[in-house]
């Protein structure tokens, strides 16, 4: 008898079918579960926990202000600590199969058999902690925060789409909360995140049926007692609830991007003002705007507001940029260059809230400021609270020595107005003098003050 033997060398197809399962499976960049392989592992540990009758957590992180690095260091750069990004939570995480690089900037962890919060909670501080350290890229140091969201099964989701939504929330809330921690979901979320839909839907409206409003509060030389400045503050008259402060909408304006409208449509709004105003107030008069960090770092967005001024035969001293101190330490190169660019332009820079933040002064010193606005949780109980006074004084001394003025903000006594003018605070603001007013109301307001000294 013969036989015939036939012998396939199958290796190749085996390498072959392990590449295609990895290219399938796995992020190509950081080597972690992609988001594919992360769903059908959320899926699994959904069964698995329901036949055991156990809970497990979900983590997903999302890496603060990455787009920011990513457009001003380059999209290698972007990569490269996005692979760093992902050994750190590596190192914190025991069981590497339950990492994923969700996409973009977020990652999640699955965190099963947890019937505790410390456990999540240790896990998901220690990936804060060590994301804070600084990374080294190409010799160069960068920081970078995470913010991240929670969601526990059963409780918060019974599925895929219902936990990983309700993780989102719990992400969205961290970073509403300041960054750089973790937060977990809470059924109020769910109402909020409906609410914030709404008035993002309502805003968009508002803005093409011109619903915004600008008001104007006076800002009062302490010296002279006039008027010589003001800040524009902005109002949505809502055609159900009234009139809405910026408290409720701005922040949804900055997460969908309405802010550069808004932004835009302000900025053209004051500098109609000051044209009709300065023949009747002076040449020196002078209102300031809030400018938020999505606008700092639109380049559009401030060549625009520059070509505003030229063609209003406006001078950059007739505005002011009110912003906070945290975008002062910001270490973002496209903020400080378009805030030293405001600066050449001759328009003046004022640190709103200041005391509340981390103010270093060298950059008081390097963006060469021109107003602190002393913030209002130093005033508003001055009565009784007579060290605040001393606190002042020292903001004043400090800011008279580098050259700044002072603004005193939430005034609302003749106790705290006589206080902060003795103690040589140059501007005074707050309903003592007057609350933020519509342009009718404004004008009669300063005609008749200025008229009584």
């Amino acid at each position: 008898n013969d036989y015939l033997l036939l012998i396939n060398d199958v290796t190749e197809k085996i390498k072959s079918d392990k590449k295609i399962f990895y290219q399938a499976n796995y992020d190509y960049l950081t080597g972690i579960a992609n988001r594919y392989l992360f769903q059908q592992n959320l899926e699994q540990e959904i069964s698995n926990s329901q036949q055991n009758n156990k809970s497990f957590a979900l983590l997903l992180i999302d890496l603060d202000n990455f787009k920011d690095i990513n457009d001003i260091k380059g999209h290698n750069f972007g990569d490269q600590l996005l692979k760093n990004v992902a050994k750190k939570i590596n190192k914190s995480v025991k069981n590497k199969n339950n990492i994923a690089r969700f996409g973009g900037d977020e990652f999640t962890v699955i965190i099963p058999e947890t019937d505790n919060h410390s456990q999540t909670e240790k896990i998901a501080q220690e990936i804060i902690s060590s994301l804070r350290q600084p990374f080294t890229i190409n010799d160069e140091q960068v920081f970078i925060t995470a913010s991240i969201g929670i969601a526990t099964y059963p409780n918060d989701g019974d599925d895929v789409f219902t936990i990983l939504k309700h993780a989102d929330q719990a992400m969205f809330k961290a970073k509403e909360q300041g960054r750089n921690r973790y937060s977990y979901f809470t059924h109020s979320m769910q109402i909020e995140a409906t609410n914030r839909q709404q008035i993002a839907m309502e805003l968009r409206q508002a803005i093409k049926n011109r619903e915004l409003e600008i008001y104007y509060q006076p800002i009062v030389n302490s010296e002279t007692g006039k008027i010589h400045k003001a800040e524009a503050l902005l109002r949505w008259n809502h055609p159900t609830e009234g009139i809405v402060k910026p408290e409720k909408f701005i922040q949804i304006a900055e997460d969908t991007g309405l802010i550069l409208k808004i932004g835009q449509w302000t900025f053209k709004k004051v500098c109609k003002q000051l044209k009709k105003w300065i023949p009747n107030y002076g040449e020196n008069f002078q209102i300031s705007i809030n400018k938020s960090p999505k606008q700092f770092i639109n380049r559009s967005a401030y060549l625009k507001w520059l070509k505003r001024l030229k063609k209003n035969n406006l001078s950059g001293k007739n505005i002011a940029i009110e912003i906070t101190e945290g975008l002062l330490l910001d270490n973002n190169e496209k903020i400080q260059k378009h805030l030293l660019m405001f600066r050449d332009a001759g328009v003046d820079i004022s640190i709103d809230d200041f005391g509340t933040g981390y103010s270093s002064l060298s950059y008081l010193k390097k963006f060469d400021i021109d107003f602190i606005k002393i913030d209002r949780s130093f005033i508003s109980n001055l009565e009784n609270e007579p060290d605040n006074i001393a606190l002042i004084e020292a903001i004043i001394v400090m800011s008279k020595k580098l050259g700044i003025k002072t603004i005193a903000e939430g005034v609302e006594t003749q106790y705290q107005n006589d206080v902060l003018t003795k103690s040589g605070c140059n501007y005074i603001q707050g309903y003592y003098y007057s609350k933020p007013i519509p342009v009718k109301e404004f004008d009669k307001l300063v005609t008749r003050h200025n008229e009584q000294l």
